[in-house]
């Protein structure tokens, strides 16, 4: 649970980042892909979580 916690945290981070262009990154804007791996991770954390 806890290794999926950080990689769900990873991502968003990463997809902060990427949208804004923060760090010095070229912008990059919130694809449906991305979003829909980020819901998937954190679908799997709740469903850990619950088991």
């Amino acid at each position: 649970m806890t290794m999926i916690g950080i990689l769900a945290g990873q991502i968003f981070k990463s997809l902060m980042i990427d949208h804004f262009g923060l760090l010095g990154v070229s912008h990059r804007k919130i694809d449906s892909k991305r979003l829909i791996a980020l819901v998937f991770i954190v679908i799997a954390l709740i469903l850990v979580a619950r088991g």
